[in-house]
């Protein structure tokens, strides 16, 4: 019986043995596979973190460059005579906006640019332009609108009268954007407000999405 008993525990060693053999390559194919999914997401994680620093640096230089020609291309003097609502849509409103449409028509990735100015803690709508090809009357605000979802980078721009932009998306009425700011100064040197510029967060997103897939197909 003992016998018996080894031979046929013998037996089934080697039948599972055999199995177990058969099943390491599979294992082993199992753990590579693993192993470069893992890579890959990191990879992955690594190059939309890469992208995404290098496309905020790249729109938070492209809004701050067009704020500061916008404010530089802006008639500051003329811009102190747009005082009511009833000014907006008059040959001298017209006259001061146009530079800021010519920019935004050659940036088509901008949303908006507008002129602010501060009046007892209270910020308000000047200028107003958006790029020729997607008007909306109702996205362009009134003069002397007051503005009450200001951001904080914006606040900085109108306090400390330097150039600046926002560091993380923000939300409005308007939408979800990013922006430069560019103080606005008369030809003596007499700040009056600030030029905003507008980035629409989708579109920012999109670019991002763009980036990634060039980078992942280019690694």
């Amino acid at each position: 019986i003992n016998a018996l008993h080894a031979a046929a525990c013998i037996t089934w060693r080697k039948k599972h043995m055999k199995h177990f053999q058969m099943d390491l390559p599979m294992r082993d194919a199992l753990l590579a596979a693993l192993l470069v999914f893992v890579i890959s997401l990191l990879t992955a994680f690594i190059v939309f973190l890469k992208a995404e620093s290098y496309l905020k640096a790249e729109v938070q230089e492209t809004i701050l460059t067009t704020a500061k020609v916008a404010a530089k291309l802006t008639d500051t003097e003329a811009h102190q005579l747009i005082t009511r609502p009833e000014d907006k849509g008059t040959a001298l409103y017209e006259k001061i906006r146009a530079p800021y449409i010519h920019l935004l028509d050659a940036h088509d990735e901008l949303a908006f640019i507008y002129t602010m100015i501060e009046r007892e803690g209270k910020f308000y709508f000047i200028m107003d332009a958006q790029p020729t090809a997607r008007v909306n009357p109702d996205d362009v605000s009134t003069v002397m609108e007051e503005y009450t979802g200001v951001p904080h980078e914006m606040k900085q721009a109108m306090a400390e009268q330097r150039p600046i932009s926002t560091e993380e998306a923000y939300t409005d009425i308007y939408g979800t954007f990013i922006s430069g700011y560019a103080p606005l100064f008369t030809p003596q040197g007499q700040f009056i407000g600030i030029v905003g510029v507008d980035m629409r967060l989708d579109t920012y997103q999109a670019q991002l999405s763009d980036l990634v897939m060039m980078l992942i197909y280019g690694i």
